[in-house]
């Protein structure tokens, strides 16, 4: 599966289990998304925590849905979404992995 290049910028709370962490993802525009989830949905290497030194990169299950000369459209995978409930981007190139 692919995945999207994003940052780790802060801890939020542990409180849902096993903590909540902001992320921001820039779309091709350079428009910051801020995605907020729990530790578990965003990153498999148990590296998020609320001691761990943010901010930190982290790269994020998508699906590719639709690709252009300037940008790739991705949809981010187990139901991540942004403040305003999207999960469906435009990226830069270098920001897909795989």
């Amino acid at each position: 599966m692919p995945r999207v290049r994003c940052l780790a910028v802060r801890w939020i709370s542990e409180d849902p289990f096993p903590g909540l962490v902001e992320c921001h993802l820039v779309d091709a525009n350079g428009t910051v998304h801020v995605l907020v989830d729990k530790t578990a949905v965003l990153d498999d290497t148990d590296r998020l925590r609320p001691g761990a030194a943010y901010p930190m990169e982290l790269q994020l299950d998508c699906r590719v849905v639709a690709e252009t000369a300037d940008a790739i459209e991705i949809e981010l995978a187990h139901g991540v979404i942004d403040g305003l409930g999207r999960a469906v981007f435009f990226i830069k190139r270098g920001h897909l992995i795989g």
